[in-house]
C-alpha cells in the first residue's frame, strides 16, 4: 500500500464520521420540537451542513482513487474540465465556500448578540437564520457557475485521481482557497472585541433574569470562541503551511489535510458537549433509535427540554 492510498483511507474514515454524526445532529436542530426555542443553534446547524458536505467530498475523492490503484489506473490520464466537474471536485468547491462563510457568520452573530444584545434579540431568528445559511449556499452555486464558465475554455490532460489544485484553473483554485482562510481569519479576528466585551460582562454585577441571560450570553459565545480557535489550530495554520511554506512541510503535506479535515470531528465534540440542550436532544434520539425509549416518553421529554431551555441557561 502507497502513502497516497493510506492517506485516502484516512480521509474516507473522517469524512464517513463526520457525516454520520453531523446530518442527524442538523435534522435535530432544523426539525426537533426540543430544539425549537434554541435558536442560536441555527446558524451552528448550517456549519454542521457545510462540513458534512466537505465530508461527503473527502468520502467520494477517497473511495474513487482507492479503486483506482486497486485497478493500477492511478497513472491514467483524464481531461481537465472532466475532474472539474467530477461529483467529489464540486463538492470540495462548494464546502470550501461552505466553511469559511459559515464559521464567520457564527461569529457576526456572537459579536452583535454581545455588543447588541437587544438587537440581536429582535432581528436574529430561526427565519433568518436559516435564510442565512440558504442564501450562503446559494452564493456558493452562483460562483460554482461563474468559474464553470471559465473551465469551459480551459482544458488539459491531467492525472486520473482528479486532484482540485490541478483541475481548476489557478485563479479559480486561489479564489477557492481564499474564501475559506480569509473569512475563517476574520471569525477570528472578530473574537477580540468579543473576548474584551465578554469580560466587561463577567465583571459587571447583575441579578435576577439579566443574570441568566448574561450567563447564557457567555456560555454560548465560548462555544463559538472554541469553534474559532480549532479552526484556527487546524485549518488556518496547516493550510498556510501547505500553501506558502510548501518546502517546510515536506513530506507531511497529506499529514496537514487530515489535520485540516478532522477540525469536523473536533466541532461535533464542542458542540454537543458544550451546549446543554443539544447533547439531551442527540441522546435522548439515540436512545428512541435504538428502541429504548416509548412514544409516551417522547412527549413527556420533549416538553420538559422545551421547558428547561427555557429556564436553564446552555453551559
Amino acid at each position: 500500500m502507497t502513502s497516497t492510498e493510506f492517506y485516502m483511507i484516512v480521509y474516507s474514515i473522517i469524512g464517513c464520521i463526520v457525516v454520520a454524526v453531523n446530518i442527524p445532529i442538523c435534522c435535530l436542530i432544523y426539525f426537533s420540537k426540543a430544539l425549537k426555542p434554541s435558536k442560536e443553534l441555527i446558524l451552528i446547524g448550517g456549519l454542521c451542513l457545510a462540513d458534512a458536505v466537505q465530508a461527503m467530498a473527502n468520502i467520494l475523492s477517497g473511495f474513487q482513487r482507492i479503486i483506482l490503484y486497486s485497478r493500477g489506473l492511478e497513472n491514467g490520464r483524464e481531461n481537465s474540465l472532466r475532474c472539474f466537474v467530477e461529483p467529489f471536485n464540486v463538492l470540495f468547491f462548494f464546502g470550501y465556500h461552505l466553511v469559511g462563510i459559515m464559521t464567520m457568520l457564527v461569529s457576526v452573530d456572537r459579536l452583535v448578540a454581545v455588543l447588541k444584545p437587544t438587537r440581536h434579540e429582535m432581528i436574529f431568528s430561526r427565519r433568518n437564520g436559516i435564510l442565512l445559511t440558504i442564501a450562503t449556499f446559494s452564493f456558493s452555486a452562483l460562483t460554482f457557475v461563474i468559474c464553470l464558465f471559465f473551465q469551459i475554455k480551459y482544458t488539459k490532460e491531467m492525472s486520473i485521481l482528479c486532484f482540485g489544485s490541478e483541475a481548476y484553473l489557478p485563479y479559480v483554485w486561489e479564489w477557492v482557497h481564499q474564501i475559506r482562510l480569509v473569512p475563517v481569519l476574520v471569525s477570528i479576528a472578530l473574537y477580540l472585541p468579543i473576548s474584551f466585551k465578554l469580560y466587561k460582562i463577567m465583571k459587571s454585577n447583575t441579578v435576577g433574569r439579566q443574570l441568566y441571560q448574561n450567563r447564557k450570553l457567555i456560555s454560548f459565545t465560548k462555544t463559538v470562541g472554541f469553534v474559532s480557535f480549532s479552526a484556527l489550530i487546524l485549518l488556518v495554520i496547516p493550510d498556510i503551511l501547505v500553501t506558502y511554506f510548501k518546502p517546510l512541510v515536506g513530506d507531511y503535506e497529506k499529514a496537514m489535510f487530515i489535520l485540516a479535515h478532522s477540525k469536523a470531528i473536533i466541532n461535533i465534540f464542542i458542540f454537543t458537549f458544550r451546549h446543554s440542550g443539544l447533547r439531551r436532544t442527540c441522546a435522548f434520539a439515540a436512545k428512541r433509535f435504538c428502541g429504548f425509549v416509548t412514544r409516551n416518553r417522547i412527549n413527556l421529554v420533549t416538553v420538559s427540554n422545551i421547558q428547561s431551555m427555557r429556564s436553564v441557561d446552555t453551559h
